[in-house]
């Protein structure tokens, strides 16, 4: 993301910022991750460099609110603040607004949405070039491995075989790294363990993000994954 400097992440979650860290690091100078709204504040203070803050907005004791008023009320250098919320509160997002943030997201974050706010902040749209783009088959979320009841971030689905995917993570991963995901294909889902085994750059013809094999697939999810690839011949064709 253009111009951004750092990115400050801070979630009570320790997988929410290893994994915002790692997706996030191509696109920006360095990551700086606070577990609390207090750490949070102190890393704003501490750190010039730091050009937007992706905040969790129900974090324990000060809540992401309190961050959002504290670089609200600095003077010269203001870092751009996205709030993220596990639910969509209407008040909340109008608070938000009207505070200054530059967006109110809900879990699970597609980084898509945080680089799209991140343009519509700092650029005119119509400065901004079209880009060739297929239409994703399916969303894919990542999950927590210690709590597979919590999503982690969403990304895009292009490509699925019954053997592995392409998935659009906005960021390289290593290669060999495990995944939990949960692939959401209308009103059904398939969860499964991935490894990524390809990492692909992205450019003015394809989107970036990871190759990955399916290393277990839950049998209650295998039907649903044979009508995904079914549904995506359907699509190529």
């Amino acid at each position: 993301m253009e111009g951004v400097g750092s990115i400050l992440v801070v979630d009570g979650s320790v997988t929410a910022r290893e994994t915002l860290r790692t997706v996030l690091i191509p696109h920006c100078r360095r990551v700086v991750v606070a577990a609390s709204a207090a750490e949070g504040i102190e890393a704003v203070d501490r750190d010039d460099s730091i050009g937007l803050v992706l905040c969790d907005a129900v974090l324990p004791g000060q809540g992401g609110f309190a961050v959002l008023r504290h670089v609200r009320d600095l003077t010269g250098r203001r870092p751009e603040v996205i709030l993220v919320s596990p639910w969509w509160i209407p008040g909340d997002a109008q608070r938000a607004a009207d505070e200054g943030a530059l967006g109110y997201l809900v879990r699970p974050v597609s980084l898509r949405d945080v680089a799209r706010l991140w343009k519509q902040g700092r650029v005119q749209p119509q400065t901004l070039h079209p880009r060739m783009e297929r239409r994703p088959l399916a969303k894919v979320w990542l999950l927590d491995p210690h709590d597979r009841n919590r999503t982690v971030l969403s990304w895009d689905l292009y490509d699925v075989s019954t053997t592995g995917a392409f998935i659009e993570t906005r960021g390289p991963l290593l290669v060999g790294t495990e995944l939990q995901l949960e692939i959401i294909f209308g009103k059904e889902s398939v969860r499964c363990t991935a490894r990524v085994v390809r990492v692909q750059e992205p450019c003015w013809m394809h989107v970036g993000g990871v190759g990955v094999e399916f290393v277990f697939v839950e049998p209650a999810s295998r039907r649903v994954l044979e009508d995904l690839v079914h549904q995506s011949v359907v699509v190529a064709d």
